[in-house]
């Protein structure tokens, strides 16, 4: 296995063939709806239930979390892999968010990584849906920022497939730390960001669908979310039941302060 170091994280290339076929690499974090990581999952999930994964390295560092995630062969799997989901397509999954002071690490490595392999680096996030002009809101769709070298290779005359992302949002943590870093090493990034909510805790399967959706469209990656979306059926189903329980529950609640307030019993 090659090693390649830097500071106090490491990329452990297990396979150096699967990743030189690699021309687009997909990651995210866990921001606004969590978009990040669900959209990563949700192309790994894809390609797991066809039999298409293939492990090419994985991120190591000594503040990795300590704790790993059991597979259906009763074997584990590490927080942080490279995995091969197409014949041409990788994603970085974190199983679990990175600490902010191995960010930059990860970021550098990743960005070398890329530049070696001549990769495109995709990065999959949220925005906030009031960042929207309250016009566009009800029709807000996925939208785009980029660095220069990805605009000279995909921007055609500036027109692609998705909109600018609107002016002044603030694009934070591990995205933002690998746009700049890609923009210094001349390696093509985009983060493409799908509206959600910002809430604490809320995970935005819908929009994170949506967004697994679109990159498999724009990259033309052979991948099916049949499965993903009748899933995720389920899970917006039971997530309106428990809504429509918890608001019977209220109003129950209300009746019975309503009727001790007059004492009617």
């Amino acid at each position: 296995m090659e090693k390649k170091q830097t500071d106090s994280v490491n990329i452990i290339i297990e396979d150096r063939d699967s990743l030189e076929e690699v021309k687009y690499l997909i990651t995210g974090f866990y921001g606004l709806g969590l978009c990040g990581y669900l959209t990563t999952k949700f192309l790994y999930d894809a390609a797991y239930n066809a039999k298409k994964i293939k492990r090419c390295g994985i991120i190591w560092s000594d503040t990795i979390p300590p704790v790993v995630e059991v597979d259906d062969t009763g074997k584990f799997r590490y927080p942080f892999e490279i995995l091969r989901i197409t014949n041409n397509a990788a994603v970085l999954l974190f199983r679990y968010q990175p600490s902010m002071n191995i960010q930059p690490g990860i970021a550098d490595i990743l960005t070398d990584l890329a530049k070696e392999y001549e990769i495109t680096l995709i990065l999959c996030g949220g925005i906030d849906i009031n960042a929207f002009p309250q016009e566009e809101r009800d029709d807000a769709d996925i939208v785009y920022v980029c660095n220069r070298s990805f605009e000279k290779k995909y921007i055609i005359n500036g027109s692609w497939n998705i909109r600018k992302s609107p002016p002044e949002v603030v694009v934070s943590g591990g995205i933002a730390l690998i746009l700049m870093y890609a923009d210094r090493r001349d390696v093509p990034a985009v983060s493409l960001l799908t509206p959600t909510i910002a809430r604490t805790g809320y995970m935005d399967y819908k929009a994170s669908l949506r967004l697994a959706r679109k990159i498999i469209e724009i990259f033309d990656l052979d991948l099916n979310l049949s499965i993903i979306e009748e899933r995720i059926r389920e899970i917006e189903a039971q997530r309106i039941l428990r809504m429509l329980e918890e608001r019977e529950r209220r109003k129950k609640e209300e009746i019975e302060e309503t009727e001790e307030e007059f004492g009617i019993t």
